[in-house]
C-alpha cells in the first residue's frame, strides 16, 4: 500500500454465492478502478474463530471471489459465543440486528488496524452500520441498502406463517424511524431499485440509484434439442424457497405436459427443496452451486424467474437480461425496473399466465426469438447506467463532518442489556435452548439447539465459578443421546484430571481446586478424541465440525468416603496410600 493511496473498506455478510455478490463485486471493481487499496471485511455474527469458521470461510472466499478482482479479505466475528441476533420478534428486530453486530471484532490485529485507518467504507445492508461506524470511525460512508428492511419484515409477516408481526403501530414507527436515521447518517445512500429510491431520497442527505452490472456473457441460442428447457437460479432465501415450491406445484407438476419439461435449478435452494421434489419431477435436476452458470444458460432455452415477494431488485432477472436470454418472469421478479421494461417483457401474473407463457415460448421458435429480441432491447435501455463509481465520488466529495449524526445513530441503539446474574446455588449447567449455559461457556462452542450444545471441534472450554470450589467436588458431564462417549479428557491449566465413564452417556471427574475458590472463574478444557463434519460423511448438509454434544454439567459434593480418599491421595500420593504388604 502506497503512502498516499486511498484505503477503502467494504463490509459484507458471510453469505455464500448469490445475487448480492454481483453488487459486492461491482463495488470492489469500482474501488480498484480508482487505484484504491481495497480490504473486504466478511461479517459473521453467528460464528466464532474455530474449526467450523475456518472451514466455512475457506469455502466462502473461494466461492465468492468468482467475480471479484484483487483485494484482501479479513473476518469480523464474535470472540466468545456467537452474537445473539433474534429473528423471532419484529418490534425491535432492526435495533437488535445492528446491536448484535456492533461488538464484533476483527481477530487479525494488522487487519483491524488497517480498517480503523480507512478513508472510505462501503456498508452493505443497514445491519452492519453500528459495527462499521465503530470499526472505522474516520471514514466516509456509503450505505448500499439492498432491501427496505421495514417493508421486508411486513412482507414476511404477511406471507410466511412463522414470521413475527409488529405488535402495535408505535413499534412499527420506531423500526421505520431507525432505518430512516441510518439513511441520513451516511454520506451517500445507494438505492438498487426505483421503488426504494422514491423513499430513500426523502430522508438521505445524498443518494444515488445504481443499477448492478451482472457478470454474464451473451448467451448462445439454444434450440429445441437443447439439454434443458428451463433454467432457474435461486439461493435459499426465505422468500425464494416458498416461491419456487409453489411454482413447481402450481405451474409445473399440475400440468402433465409441463411436468415433463427438463428443468435445471441452480443455487443452494437444493439443500431445502430437492429431497421433496426429486421423485415427483424426475426430469428436473438440482445442480446446487455452479461456478459457471453461463455454460448452463447456453444449453437452456428460457430462464424463469418465479419470485413472489422481495424488496430491492432481482439480480437473477438482471443477469438473464444482461445475457440476452429469453425470460418468463413474475411482476415481483421485475420489481424496481422502469415501466419501459415491463412493456417489453410482460409479467406473468398468476400460475395460469406463467403456464401459458412457458408453453407458448417453448412450442413456437418465432415467438421465442421475439422474446429474445425484446430482452436485448430491454438490456440496451438499462445499460450503461449509473455505477458505483458515482456513489464513491459523491462520498469522497462530501462536505461537512457527519460525526454528530453518527453519534446520534449509535445512541439510538441503546445500551446492551446486562446478562442475568449467575445463580450460584444452582450448580447444574443446562446446555442448549432454554438452558443457563451461556455465562459458563468459553471458547469453541456452536449455537445452542434443543436439549444441548455441540462443541466446535474436538476441544472447548467451560468457566466454573470459583465459589463452587470451596471443597472437593465431583464434576458430572452428561451427553446427548447422539453422542456416544468413549473418552473425554478434562484439563485444568494443562494438567489432566482423572475421570471415569459412568455410562455411555456420562462421565465424572473429581475436582479438588480449593486454592481457586477466591477466583471469579476457574477455566477447564474439555476434549474428545476426534471431531467430524456430517456433510463430509454423507449425512445431510450440516457443514459444522462437531465434537462433544453436551446436555448438562453438574457440580456435586464428593461422598464422604471419596472425599477422605481424595484428601489422603493429595497428602501422601497413591504410592504411599496403597503400599503392598509381605504378609
Amino acid at each position: 500500500m502506497l503512502a498516499d493511496q486511498v484505503l477503502a473498506v467494504q463490509f459484507q455478510p458471510a453469505w455464500f454465492y448469490g445475487g448480492s455478490h454481483t453488487v459486492f463485486s461491482n463495488q470492489v471493481e469500482a474501488m480498484l478502478d480508482r487505484g484504491w487499496f481495497v480490504l473486504r471485511v466478511i461479517v459473521e455474527p453467528e460464528g466464532c474463530p474455530g474449526p467450523t469458521m475456518r472451514r466455512r470461510i475457506a469455502k466462502f472466499v473461494a466461492e465468492t471471489n468468482v467475480d471479484a478482482t484483487t483485494h484482501i479479505d479479513t473476518l469480523a466475528c464474535a470472540t466468545g459465543l456467537p452474537a445473539i441476533v433474534d429473528d423471532r420478534e419484529a418490534d425491535e428486530y432492526l435495533r437488535h440486528a445492528i446491536r448484535g453486530r456492533i461488538n464484533l471484532v476483527i481477530p487479525d490485529d494488522l487487519m483491524s488496524d488497517l480498517v480503523a485507518r480507512a478513508d472510505i467504507a462501503v456498508i452493505n445492508y443497514v445491519y452492519h452500520m453500528g459495527f462499521a461506524l465503530t470499526a472505522c470511525p474516520a471514514a466516509k460512508y456509503v450505505l448500499e441498502t439492498h432491501d427496505d428492511i421495514t417493508c421486508m419484515r411486513l412482507t414476511q409477516w404477511r406471507v410466511l406463517p412463522e414470521a413475527p408481526a409488529f405488535s402495535a403501530p408505535g413499534t412499527l414507527k420506531r423500526h421505520l424511524r431507525l432505518e430512516r436515521l441510518a439513511w441520513r447518517t451516511v454520506d451517500v445512500c445507494i438505492a438498487l431499485s426505483l421503488s426504494d429510491l422514491r423513499k430513500i431520497r426523502r430522508h438521505a442527505s445524498r443518494f444515488v440509484f445504481v443499477l448492478p452490472r451482472p457478470y454474464a456473457r451473451p448467451a448462445l441460442k439454444a434450440g429445441p434439442d437443447a439439454p434443458w428447457d428451463i433454467l432457474i437460479v435461486m439461493n435459499p432465501h426465505h422468500f425464494n424457497v416458498p416461491a419456487l415450491d409453489r411454482f413447481l406445484n402450481d405451474v409445473i407438476a399440475c400440468d402433465p405436459q409441463l411436468a415433463k419439461l427438463r428443468i435445471a435449478i441452480v443455487g443452494r435452494v437444493n439443500e431445502v427443496l430437492e429431497a421433496h421434489w426429486k421423485n415427483r419431477l424426475p426430469a428436473t435436476r438440482w445442480f446446487g452451486f455452479v461456478p459457471d452458470i453461463d455454460s448452463l444458460r447456453d444449453s437452456s432455452r428460457i430462464s424463469v424467474c418465479p419470485d413472489e415477494h422481495g424488496t430491492g431488485i432481482a439480480i437473477k432477472t438482471l443477469t438473464a437480461m444482461a445475457a440476452g436470454h429469453p425470460i418468463v418472469a413474475t411482476p415481483t421478479a421485475l420489481r424496481g425496473l422502469p415501466d419501459e421494461i415491463l412493456e417489453l417483457i410482460p409479467p406473468a401474473i398468476g400460475a395460469a399466465r406463467m403456464q401459458d407463457q412457458i408453453r407458448t415460448l417453448l412450442s413456437d421458435e418465432s415467438l421465442l426469438e421475439q422474446r429474445r429480441n425484446a430482452v436485448a432491447v430491454a438490456a440496451g435501455l438499462l445499460w450503461p447506467a449509473t455505477g458505483h463509481g458515482r456513489a464513491l465520488s459523491m462520498a469522497m466529495e462530501a462536505g461537512p463532518d457527519t460525526s454528530r449524526r453518527r453519534a446520534d445513530f449509535l445512541a439510538s441503539l441503546g445500551q446492551e442489556s446486562p446478562p442475568p446474574p449467575i445463580d450460584l446455588n444452582e450448580r447444574r449447567i443446562r446446555f442448549g435452548a432454554g438452558g443457563n449455559d451461556r455465562p459458563f461457556l468459553g471458547l469453541n462452542w456452536l449455537n445452542d439447539e434443543p436439549g444441548g450444545r455441540w462443541s466446535d471441534g474436538s476441544s472447548a472450554t467451560v468457566r466454573l465459578p470459583g465459589a463452587w470450589m470451596t471443597q472437593a467436588c465431583r464434576l458430572k458431564i452428561t451427553f446427548m443421546e447422539s453422542f456416544q462417549c468413549t473418552k473425554i479428557t478434562l484439563r485444568h491449566r494443562g494438567v489432566s484430571l482423572k475421570g471415569r465413564v459412568r455410562s455411555p452417556g456420562a462421565m465424572t471427574f473429581n475436582l479438588d481446586l480449593k486454592d481457586r475458590a477466591h477466583d471469579d472463574f476457574v477455566e477447564l478444557e474439555m476434549s474428545c478424541p476426534a471431531a467430524f463434519c456430517p456433510s463430509e460423511n454423507g449425512i445431510g448438509n450440516d457443514e459444522r465440525v462437531l465434537g462433544m454434544h453436551i446436555r448438562t454439567i453438574e457440580v456435586v459434593p464428593l461422598p464422604w468416603h471419596a472425599a477422605l480418599v481424595a484428601r489422603a491421595r493429595k497428602m501422601f500420593g497413591d504410592k504411599a496410600l496403597f503400599q503392598p504388604t509381605n504378609a
